[in-house]
């Protein structure tokens, strides 16, 4: 979500009549400084700038466009000061207290940023960009009633503002209030039929919300103008509807060169000489979050006898447990949220990291923008996105030969690294369940038989849940257990079951709960029931360390092909099927096969220390396998090629 535009002002403030002939040079030095600025000369329009400033000292406009040009350059406490020395002599121009708070908040400086923009509310209260703005840093703030309202003002103010409407949108999206947000987008389209995204904004609304009244046509319009070469959807909105590795590379490349273009790069290929080979790990979730679930205790076990290990952490500290043990997991652990992409770029540089490895890709909080300046000689994709994210600067992405086959590399932008077992990481000293809720106590008949699946409602389709509705048909006396991600995909799921004809109660809707608890609450389950053609992720990892089998349908993305590597890995193939049909007549007969589900879970429960799939030092010798033939090609002047790590950890 972009933070909001600068002001630049386009009325002469009244001169003092003295001063009339020096004001009129001013406001022309001014006028032309903005032409410069205009063209990308941002030395000219300053040295313009200060000449308007000589010229007339006590002209408000002078230090405003100053501080525009020197904020666009980076420098914000240079814009900071020339926005205050504005406001000095003239307290009533509003959009100076605006630019103000745009510059407090990139510096960091927030509770000063906020006051700053409703000093300009108060001067100019129908401000529409100040409210827009003020929604903005109440969202990153996840203060998400005030940023509601901040953006309702705005409409108030602004009625025909797309802009508006869209952040609107995407904060009640965060609120789960997908059937108002939905509202909002189709507003935003109406008014700007063209807008950048936001088809893709729409279309995902409803997915979350379940609401499929028109989903073919969402997804037709969706992948018709990714064909057609625009700006339709983000690479991540896509993955729940992407069927091909085609289309994701398409929009992948869209997406990057429109959102995260390359920039000049800071690393231009000088060579470093370190003992040890220094990773960075990029990630917004150093937290209670699932990439640290699957990845803490890969972090601890790193070879710090051959590598230096740093974190990189753009996200929040929630002050737990995990964020804790994570501190501990690194050599070096920085906290970066209040630096610019750049200012992170150029401290990855100055540190000479050698590989920069991302956790994010294109989730929530990501910050593509810092490996777009190429601040490392080798740039990673990891496990935060399952897909290409279609940049020339990621050098590689870790895979699997099932999660990412042969027949798929060239729809890949970065090169592909193949370890030799499931690329997911995993923690094999996690808590296992042991206190178990009654049924009862979860909501659940005593003796049903429990079909269930956690994955968020926006990994739910109409055909997929067709397949579900025809599975408690032909099975008597079950239920099938759901994650209850918002109210609107309830009442829309349960409408859906009874239109196919099932009674809705037989839906049961499991809250939210801490990792702990969720685990536990597992084994009251029979089998757990993946998504197509986007599979659970760690979702299905848990499952699998309770003791919960996984049926699921393998696809053609990477992020439909998770769930069959780690089913490869724990060394369940049976439960791994080709098409819907296979997988609804596997449905059916492990309902009827007990026996057979019980062989599985004893299997997951008694084999758990000795399965490939949470074997976490074996996947960290082969990642740090990967990792070292990466930098020998790196000093080798070698290009980056497709990269197989072999069983015995050789490529």
């Amino acid at each position: 979500m972009a933070l909001f535009d600068l002001f630049r002002a386009k009325h002469k403030v009244v001169a003092d009549p003295f001063q009339r002939d020096l004001t009129r040079e001013a406001e022309q030095l001014i006028n032309e400084g903005n032409a410069s600025e205009d063209e990308g000369n941002l030395d000219a329009a300053l040295c313009l700038y200060d000449r308007a400033i000589a010229c007339a000292p006590n002209l408000a406009r002078g230090y405003l466009n100053r501080g525009n040009a020197m904020l666009q350059r980076g420098d914000r406490p240079g814009a900071i000061r020339a926005y205050r020395e504005a406001i000095q002599r003239q307290p009533d121009h509003a959009g100076a207290h605006f630019n103000l708070g745009n510059a407090l908040y990139a510096a960091g400086q927030v509770e000063e940023a906020l006051l700053a923009l409703r000093q300009a509310l108060t001067i100019q209260p129908r401000f529409p960009d100040a409210q827009v703005a003020l929604g903005n840093i109440y969202d990153d703030l996840g203060r998400l009633d005030d940023a509601i309202d901040s953006y309702g003002q705005a409409l108030v103010s602004s009625p025909g503002s797309a802009d508006a409407l869209t952040n609107l949108g995407l904060a009640l999206c965060r609120a789960k209030r997908y059937n108002d947000a939905t509202q909002r987008f189709q507003q935003a389209i109406d008014l700007q039929p063209d807008r950048p995204y936001a088809i893709g904004n729409l279309v995902s609304s409803r997915l979350y919300a379940c609401d499929w009244r028109s989903y073919e046509h969402d997804i037709d319009t969706v992948l018709g103008a990714i064909e057609r070469g625009l700006r339709a959807i983000s690479p991540f909105q896509l993955i729940p509807i992407a069927t091909s590795p085609v289309t994701q590379l398409h929009c992948g490349t869209l997406y990057t060169l429109d959102k995260y273009p390359a920039r000049p790069p800071l690393w231009r290929g000088e060579r470093y000489r370190h003992q040890r080979i220094r990773v960075a790990y990029l990630s917004a979730d150093y937290h209670n979050h699932a990439t640290a679930v699957l990845m803490a205790r890969l972090f601890e076990l790193h070879d710090r006898e051959c590598f230096e290990v740093h974190a990189i952490s753009f996200g929040w500290d929630d002050c737990s447990a995990m964020r804790q043990r994570l501190l501990g997991a690194f050599e070096h652990f920085i906290d970066v949220r209040e630096r610019s992409d750049g200012e992170v770029a150029e401290l990855l540089h100055r540190l000479e990291i050698d590989i920069a490895v991302d956790l994010k890709g294109y989730t929530l909080n990501a910050r593509p923008g810092i490996l777009a300046r190429r601040p490392a000689p080798v740039q990673v994709s990891y496990l935060g996105f399952p897909g290409t994210l279609g940049a020339d600067y990621i050098d590689y992405i870790i895979a699997d030969r099932i999660v990412i086959p042969a027949e798929d590399l060239a729809n890949y932008r970065e090169q592909v690294v193949w370890l030799p077992d499931c690329y997911q990481a995993n923690d094999g000293t996690r808590h296992i369940p042991r206190n178990v809720p009654t049924r009862a106590a979860a909501g659940l008949p005593e003796n049903a038989f429990v079909f269930c699946s956690f994955n968020n409602s926006y990994k739910i389709n109409p055909d997929l849940f067709a397949i579900w509705m025809r599975v408690l048909q032909a099975c008597p006396d079950s239920v099938l257990w759901l994650l209850r991600d918002n109210d609107d995909a309830v009442s829309n799921l349960r409408r859906e079951a009874q239109i196919a004809g099932v009674d809705a109660e037989r839906l049961v809707f499991a809250p939210r709960l801490d990792l702990e608890a969720h685990l536990n609450r597992h084994p009251l389950a029979d089998l757990f029931l993946d998504t197509a053609p986007c599979n659970a992720h760690t979702t299905a990892s848990d499952a699998l360390w309770a003791g919960l089998p996984v049926l699921t349908c393998r696809n053609g993305t990477f992020a439909g092909r998770v769930a069959s590597s780690l089913l490869r890995a724990v060394d369940l193939p049976d439960l791994i099927t080709d098409t819907p049909g296979a997988y609804e007549k596997a449905a059916i007969e492990l309902f009827h096969r007990r026996d057979r589900l019980a062989e599985f879970r004893q299997h997951l429960v008694h084999q758990r220390e000795k399965l490939r799939l949470f074997d976490t030092d074996a996947l960290r010798r082969h990642l740090e396998t990967a990792y070292h033939e990466m930098w020998r090609r790196t000093e080798a002047f070698e290009a980056a090629t497709l990269l197989a790590v072999g069983q015995d950890g050789a490529t």
